[in-house]
């Protein structure tokens, strides 16, 4: 049989009027009579008319993540997963990219060669993804470039004297 409030009252132990139980210090009466949605149940002290019109406008109201664990499917579960963490992204993102920058500096060689392997397992789609970039971009990209050749020339005269020398056999040294 069913019990009620903390007390675990059943229907037989439960004052017959609200002042009553109320005095009596119980959360739940029984009249006997029905409500005014037409049900026979316990009613409340204080709140809901009686016990079957709280169940009902719960599960009424009752939001989603509130369903038992077993009816929400798996891919509910996962596209619930990726909007909080689409969302903590939004809201920590400085923070966040702070992180990663500091972390990556710090293990600069063990993520150099996780880059390596993640290209040399994907480089054919990395290779499209480049070219199909390039061929849509193609003005953008050569009109940077020309900018950044024309604002950085002493640079790149470095370079190339730098890179001449290396090839001719004597690292480090540069003509001036």
């Amino acid at each position: 049989m069913k019990t009620y409030g903390p007390d675990h009252l059943k229907i037989e132990q439960m004052h017959s009027t609200k002042a009553d139980a109320d005095a009596a210090g119980h959360s739940h009466y029984f009249t006997g009579e029905p409500c005014r949605h037409g049900h026979i149940a316990p009613k409340r002290v204080k709140g809901w008319p009686c016990v079957e019109c709280a169940r009902l406008a719960y599960e009424k109201k009752a939001p989603r993540h509130r369903r038992p664990r077993e009816i929400i499917s798996e891919q509910e579960r996962l596209l619930r997963r990726k909007a909080y963490l689409v969302n903590y992204w939004k809201k920590n993102k400085e923070w966040l990219s702070e992180k990663h920058r500091e972390y990556y500096q710090k293990n600069r060689e063990r993520e150099a060669l996780k880059d390596k392997a993640r290209y040399e397992k994907n480089k054919e789609s990395i290779r499209k993804k480049k070219k199909e970039y390039y061929e849509k971009n193609r003005e953008s990209l050569i009109k940077r470039q020309r900018e950044y050749r024309k604002n950085n020339k002493e640079k790149i005269r470095e370079q190339k004297r730098a890179y001449y020398w290396k090839k001719k056999g004597q690292p480090g040294r540069t003509k001036k």
